[in-house]
């Protein structure tokens, strides 16, 4: 989404600027984002006919763990490897298997015969424990709730264009140009998803010419086809832009040999090498150039550097004693630069694996280096964002189990994980839901199966009070001018906000009456206690300055307060960034999407390599360059297109490079 944010700042302003020397010109806005975020487009507006309700939810990693746990208890699995379940997941949407078609495949291999051959190698690439049946009952579970995850959004629109002709040929005549970028990162099913949508590349014929206009557009959801385009080019232009050497994604389903096979799937496609590199350093260059030459299966291509770059880059590998050795002689390097002024985020440690990168971010904090471990610090990974988003998706679609269980008992009223025990256990007896249960519970029709678990009054009490609390805090919500002021209503409706006032409050040793707390948002709230820590002749002019201070620095002031008063700081970042949508719809769609897109920390960056894919910096260093860790062992043992992408891994981290670059490996 970061990458479509600046595609989209530099395309609007050239186009803007066409139709201002052309003002008779047909200039449509384009469409530029990931196809993720694009197919969730199109399904919002033909969900009817992909088979989803009006407001389905997108689950992110999180809300699909938790239902992936629901699923395994729900078919008495007790031991299971939740990590390895979603890597077969993302290699099987990848790839575009259904469970259906895994099940034939199963039962081909256990009928024997010819058949069972074929199949073998396809159901090989899935090792975790019952991974195809729990993958039926996930998708079911998923359905059930009007609900998909990220890869659904591709597989449903690729399978709505097969099945519904009409609606491909409306979205067909639409989309006449495509620009695809990073394309060595491109997986099956993107790839059908393409072919779907650009008729791969052949002149577009629609079924029923006559169902059409000079003016239609697909977005409309009138399924017409857009006959003004279609005659202006016949066949659509597709450019696809990347560098099979950057290919590094495999375990996510992306696969070398998909870009290298497009030539096959685009009629007329014609490739041509942009050959000079405008940041790294000459010597960089024939560095990356050498290791990753080794490589079979790739474009004869060979980067060279920008004619007019200085020639000071430089390149060192340098053999230490042990792993505590590099540290320490990354940790010299890197405070040298610090206090000759460098920028810390100029300066990254690149490492194969999350836990190293975990370790060595601890060592190098140890010694008082300011550090950034990851990407970014995204706010929406925190519990009370997330908390915060569950109830915006239970008030957007009710259908949703996996939120509502998240905030049934937040805060606290009765309703938590010992009584909801009984509640699944009775959905279980009568064979339907744990939200069906607990909606006949909501309107006073309680039924206990034989067998099952009686229900306290008291309990039945606040399992109705909450549904009507809801009930009146989605009506609240909806008369929110926009989706930041609708997350305050919410969260004030529901007593989320109210407690973590009083939490704040209690935090402080200081009281106000909730009658006047009510009115404060977040932000308003934050400036008053932080305040309140002021001599008592100068708390106005503090609070003054405080309004003043951007959203961040506030809720960083809030960090130092308490915990509580940090994770109201939060929830005020997540309701400005709210306040820029008109609704809660549009910002529940947009905040799902744009997941691990914030903006990276000032201080020494300690990323894994597939971390620092699209980033650059002055200095990189590259440690425990040993078989075993680089290349991994995982990719050791299976040899072949694994040590390719190792290599190509290899080639991506030393061209994070500008200007030098330093690799090291341990004796022992």
């Amino acid at each position: 989404n970061k990458a479509a944010r600046e595609m989209r700042e530099r395309v609007l302003p050239v186009l803007e600027e066409l139709q201002e020397r052309e003002p008779n010109r047909r200039i449509g806005e384009p469409w530029i984002g990931t196809f993720h975020g694009l197919s969730l487009r199109i399904l919002r507006v033909e969900a009817a006919r992909a088979g989803l309700g009006a407001n389905f939810s997108i689950f992110d990693d999180a809300d699909a763990r938790s239902l992936v746990n629901d699923v395994t208890e729900e078919m008495g699995i007790e031991q299971f490897d939740a990590d390895e379940f979603f890597r077969d997941l993302e290699t099987a949407k990848a790839r575009v298997l259904s469970p259906d078609f895994l099940q034939r495949g199963r039962a081909a291999v256990e009928a024997g015969g010819p058949l069972a051959d074929r199949w073998r190698p396809v159901l090989s690439h899935f090792r975790s424990d019952r991974f195809i049946d729990v993958y039926d009952r996930y998708q079911r579970a998923l359905e059930e709730q009007n609900a998909v995850d990220f890869s659904d959004l591709l597989n449903r629109t690729t399978r709505l264009f097969r099945d519904a002709p009409e609606v491909r040929d409306s979205w067909r005549s639409t989309f006449r140009h495509f620009m695809v970028d990073e394309v060595q990162d491109i997986n099956r099913a993107q790839v059908a998803w393409l072919v779907e949508l650009t008729g791969g590349g052949e002149e577009t014929r629609v079924d029923d010419p006559s169902r059409g206009s000079e003016y239609a557009e697909a977005g409309d959801g009138m399924h017409e086809v857009n006959t003004y385009r279609l005659r202006r080019f016949p066949r659509p232009t597709i450019a696809f832009v990347g560098d099979d050497d950057q290919s590094i994604y495999g375990f996510r389903g992306s696969e070398v040999a998909v870009m290298h096979g497009l030539r096959d799937r685009f009629s007329g496609l014609d490739l041509r090498v942009m050959g000079t590199s405008y940041r790294c350093q000459p010597m960089i260059l024939d560095a990356a150039n050498a290791l990753v030459s080794n490589n079979t299966d790739r474009f004869g291509k060979e980067l060279t550097p920008n004619p007019g770059a200085a020639r000071f880059g430089k390149v060192r590998f340098r053999k230490l004693s042990d792993p505590a050795a590099e540290i320490q002689n990354i940790a010299r390097e890197a405070e040298a630069y610090v206090a000759g002024g460098g920028e810390p985020s100029e300066f990254a440690i690149l490492v194969r694996t999350r836990d190293i990168a975990k370790q060595v971010a601890k060592d190098l904090r140890a010694r008082g280096l300011p550090v950034v471990e990851g990407k970014s610090s995204d706010i929406r990974k925190t519990m009370e964002v997330k908390d915060a988003m569950s109830f915006v998706t239970a008030i957007l679609n009710p259908d949703a189990e996996v939120p509502l269980r998240r905030i049934i008992n937040k805060p606290s009223r009765g309703l938590g994980p010992t009584s909801l025990r009984k509640v699944i256990t009775n959905a279980r007896l009568k064979n339907v839901s744990f939200l069906q249960e607990l909606r006949t519970i909501m309107a006073g029709r309680v039924e206990v199966p034989d067998g099952g678990e009686p229900y306290p009054n008291r309990f039945t009490t606040d399992v109705r009070g909450f549904g009507q609390l809801l009930d009146r805090a989605r009506a609240a919500a909806g008369r929110a001018p926009d989706a930041g002021a609708a997350i305050v209503t919410l969260l004030n409706e529901t007593g989320y906000l109210p407690d973590l006032y009083r939490g704040a409050l209690k935090s402080a040793g200081l009281t106000r009456s909730e009658a006047e707390t009510a009115a404060m948002d977040p932000r308003a709230f934050l400036s008053w206690i932080i305040s309140q820590g002021a001599e008592r002749k100068d708390r106005a002019s503090a609070q003054m300055r405080l309004d003043e201070m951007s959203g961040e620095d506030l809720a960083d002031r809030a960090g130092q307060l308490s915990e509580v008063a940090r994770r109201i700081g939060n929830i005020s970042l997540l309701i400005s960034e709210a306040a820029a949508f008109p609704s809660l719809e549009a910002f529940a769609q947009e905040s799902v999407l744009e997941m691990g897109q914030a903006q990276a920390a000032s201080g020494l960056q300690v990323l894994t390599i597939h971390a620092s894919k699209g980033l650059e910096f002055d200095h990189v260093r590259l440690p425990f360059w040993i078989e075993g860790v680089m290349p991994h062992g995982r990719a050791l043992e299976e040899g072949g297109e694994a040590i390719e992408e190792e290599r190509r891994l290899a080639y991506v981290a030393i061209t994070r490079a500008r200007k030098t670059v330093g690799v090291s490996a341990p004796l022992s």
